[in-house]
C-alpha cells in the first residue's frame, strides 16, 4: 500500500508541477535572452572578471531583468513547499478529491508519502535552480574564465569532501522535513476544529506561533544542559540538541498522523 501511495502522490505532484516547470523554463529562457541582448551592448565581462560594483556600468534595465530572473528561481524553489501545504489542506477538506480521505491506508503512510514526494520535488527544483544560476552567469559572462574556474572549484570542493557535503545535505533535508511536518500539524489541527477556510487559516497561524514558541523554549532549556558538546564538519552542536530535534520530528509526525486518522478521517 505504501508503494501505491508513493506512486499516487508522485503522479499528483507531476500533473501539477509539469506546467510550472514548463512555464519556468520558457520564462527563464526569454529573460536570459533579453539579458544577453543588453549585455552585448556593454562590456559586461569586466563586471564579472574584475568584480566591479558600479551599477551604472551595467544598466538599469539589465538589473531589472536580472532581478526578475533570480526572483523566478526563488519562486520555483519555494513552490514545492507552498503547493505541498495547499494540496494537503485541500486533501483534508475533501476539495482535492472526494475520496482522498477514504483511501484504505493508515494515516502515517499518507503523511509519509506526502512528505517524501514534497522533499523529492524540492530536490528536483533545487537542482534546476542551481543549474539556472550557473547557466545565467556562464552565458552573460561569455563563459569568462574566472566564472568557469569558480564553478569548477566549487564542484571540486564537493567531490573532494563528499562526506561533508552529504552531511550538510542530510541536515538541510531533515530541517526542511521538520518544517514541513510542523506545517502539516498546524493544518491538521485547524481542519480538526473547523473546515471553514478563513477560520482554519487563523487557527493554523495561531497554532504555528504557539508550537514555535514551545520548541524555542525547549531548545533554550536544552542548551543550558548539554550532554556533550562537539564540532561536526565545522558545525558546533551538542547531543542534547540532536536528541531534542529527533524527538520533535517524531512528535510532529505522530501528532499529524493521529489527528488525521482519529479526528478527521473518522
Amino acid at each position: 500500500m505504501l508503494a501505491n501511495l508513493f506512486k499516487y502522490e508522485f503522479m499528483k505532484r507531476w500533473k501539477s508541477m509539469r506546467y510550472i516547470l514548463l512555464s519556468y523554463g520558457l520564462i527563464e529562457i526569454v529573460l536570459l535572452i533579453i539579458c544577453k541582448m543588453f549585455s552585448s551592448k556593454m562590456d559586461i565581462t569586466q563586471f564579472f572578471s574584475e568584480g566591479s560594483h558600479e551599477i551604472g556600468k551595467i544598466g538599469f534595465l539589465f538589473i531589472i531583468i536580472m532581478v526578475l530572473y533570480f526572483a523566478f528561481t526563488l519562486i520555483l524553489l519555494m513552490t514545492p513547499f507552498i503547493e505541498g501545504n495547499m494540496k494537503y489542506e485541500k486533501d483534508l477538506a475533501g476539495k482535492q478529491s472526494a475520496l482522498e480521505l477514504m483511501i484504505p491506508a493508515e494515516s502515517w503512510k499518507k503523511v509519509l508519502s506526502k512528505l517524501i514526494t514534497a522533499i523529492c520535488a524540492t530536490i528536483i527544483c533545487g537542482i534546476i535552480v542551481i543549474a539556472s544560476v550557473i547557466i545565467f552567469f556562464l552565458v552573460i559572462s561569455n563563459f569568462e574564465k574566472t566564472i568557469v574556474d569558480l564553478i569548477f572549484n566549487g564542484l571540486r570542493e564537493i567531490i573532494n569532501y563528499p562526506t561533508e557535503t552529504i552531511f550538510i545535505i542530510i541536515i538541510g533535508l531533515f530541517t526542511y522535513a521538520s518544517i514541513f511536518l510542523l506545517s502539516f500539524l498546524c493544518i491538521a489541527i485547524s481542519k480538526w476544529i473547523t473546515h471553514k477556510k478563513k477560520t482554519s487559516d487563523i487557527i493554523s497561524f495561531v497554532v504555528l506561533v504557539g508550537v514555535i514558541a514551545i520548541i524555542s523554549f525547549l531548545e533554550i532549556q536544552v542548551d543550558k544542559f548539554p550532554i556533550t558538546t562537539f564540532t561536526l564538519y565545522g558545525i558546533n552542536t551538542n547531543l542534547s540538541t540532536i536528541i531534542l530535534d529527533i524527538l520533535i520530528f517524531i512528535i510532529l509526525f505522530i501528532g499529524t498522523s493521529f489527528i488525521m486518522e482519529r479526528k478527521i478521517e473518522n
